[in-house]
This record gives structure tokens, C-alpha cells and sequence, in this order.
């Protein structure tokens, strides 16, 4: 194994070449990172089909990276993470009043991740920070104008009016509940989409910019799944979120297995 060591925003990012036989699944057990990590650091990853020589890179401390978009704030940025602001200011060392630029990159540690997540135990995780957009029920469509259609899950947007970029450092996609990844690929107007079979349902999570799991990946409850996006059919950045039957055959609200919007985070 060839490590090489590159040092930059206060972590170092360890250069791991693949050797044959290797794993993603060993080598992020090598390095004690969640898979999601490698995938989010590799976007160009294929899971199943690792390269001789190919290069990953591998953060030190683990953590992820965020790309500031503009209007965007260190506690809005905070928020998406279910962080505290002051947690990623000192990760970053900003010094108050804490303020960014368009197009910064900060960094942010796994250990702060999910400090003000909203943990009650009868109730799913908030998948994601931001505004609803649109609830589960009959709906203008906001992309063919139909009267009544109806939609089978609920939208959260980064902003609203959401942005209309995909921004592949961007807001975070959590796993509401646990379980195993049925489906990671594109699907129709879903756009990038994962479906996670839980123990009581199937949840949906569509329109990412990225995975950060594979099909056949057991994933808990809080692990970042991918990045918020604006594929398929969609109108700007968003995630769009469904609570399905364990036989796949209906839809629930999801709000019903959810904390109130007013108690998102902590």
C-alpha cells in the first residue's frame, strides 16, 4: 500500500492506491471510515468494480466537504449538517463574527455531524435541513402543470426558491431509518435515486447529485447517503422523500413518521 499525504483546510487527505484484490468495503475498514466517506471524497468511484492503481482519497480527520453557494451562511451551513455553528467554525478556524465566500470549501467533521439531530426514538431522523415545498397529497405538478396530480412523498429544499444547480459538495442526504440499499442508480423522473428497505418500511430519497452508498449496503439510521441535487424531473434543489409499504405497493405520508417541521434539529 502507497499512502501520500497532502495537507489542506485543516485536514490531510491520504492518497490510497488500490491494490488487487481490495475492497471498498475493506479498505474503508482499513481506514475506520464509513463507505459513504469514500464515496463522497471519490465521486467517481464504481463500488463493485475497484481499479488496480486506482487513487482514493481518504480524510484525516473523517469528515465531509461542503462548497458555499451564494446567500449561504455558517449556521445555514451548520444546519444542513445538524451541526452547531460554532462546532464548524472552530473546525474551519473562523474567528466570529464567522462569515464565507461563494465558492469556499469548508470542512466538516464527522463528529459534529448530527449534534442537533432531533432523536426521538418512535419517530424517523429529519432526512435532510431545509423548507417544505411540497406535501404528500394532490398537487399542481410544478413541471407539467397537471391539476391533480398527486405526490407520493414530501419535498425538502435547501432554500426556497431552491437552487437550480446541482452543487456536488452540497447539502447532505441522511438515512431516516436503518436498513439495506434496494436501489442506488437513476430512475425516471426520481433522477438519482436510493431506496433503503427498513425494518417496518421502504424509504425513497430522489433528485441527489450524488450517491454516497451502494445497492447491498447496510446503512444506519443518521449516515449520510448522498447529496442533495436537482436530477430528473425537478424544478431546482431538493429532496424529494417517501415512506413506502414493506411490499412496495402504496405510499404513506411521511410526516405522520416524522418530528414536526418546528422540531427538524434540536
Amino acid at each position: 500500500m502507497v499512502v501520500v499525504f497532502s495537507a489542506a483546510l485543516g485536514y490531510i487527505s491520504l492518497r490510497h492506491f488500490v491494490q488487487n484484490g481490495e475492497s471498498l468495503e475493506g479498505i474503508s475498514r482499513e481506514y475506520e471510515v464509513k463507505p459513504s466517506v469514500v464515496m463522497d471524497w471519490n465521486p467517481d468511484l464504481t463500488p463493485d468494480s475497484l481499479n488496480v492503481g486506482e487513487v482514493l482519497q481518504i480524510p484525516f480527520p473523517v469528515g465531509y466537504k461542503y462548497k458555499v453557494n451564494r446567500h449561504d451562511t455558517v449556521s445555514a451551513i451548520a444546519d444542513f449538517f445538524f451541526a452547531r455553528t460554532k462546532s464548524l467554525a472552530v473546525a474551519n478556524s473562523m474567528a466570529y463574527p464567522y462569515t464565507v465566500k461563494t465558492g469556499d470549501i469548508l470542512f466538516i467533521p464527522e463528529y459534529c455531524i448530527g449534534e442537533t439531530f432531533n432523536e426521538v426514538s418512535s419517530k424517523l431522523l429529519w432526512p435532510a435541513y431545509g423548507v417544505i415545498t411540497s406535501p404528500y397529497g394532490y398537487r399542481k405538478h410544478p413541471v407539467t402543470g397537471e391539476a391533480n396530480s398527486f405526490h407520493t412523498g414530501i419535498d425538502i429544499a435547501r432554500d426556497a426558491p431552491a437552487l437550480k444547480k446541482n452543487t456536488p459538495f452540497g447539502a447532505p442526504v441522511f438515512a431516516a431509518a436503518s436498513g439495506v440499499v434496494t436501489f442506488a442508480g437513476e430512475n425516471g423522473g426520481y433522477g438519482n435515486m436510493i431506496e433503503i428497505k427498513g425494518s417496518e418500511h421502504i424509504y425513497r430519497y430522489a433528485h441527489l447529485t450524488r450517491f454516497d452508498c451502494y445497492e447491498g449496503q447496510r446503512v444506519e439510521r443518521g449516515d449520510i447517503i448522498g447529496r442533495m441535487g436537482n436530477t430528473g424531473r425537478s424544478t431546482g434543489q431538493h429532496l424529494h422523500f417517501e415512506v413506502r409499504s414493506l411490499d412496495n405497493s402504496k405510499t404513506l405520508d411521511p410526516m405522520k413518521f416524522l418530528p414536526p417541521v418546528s422540531e427538524m434539529k434540536q
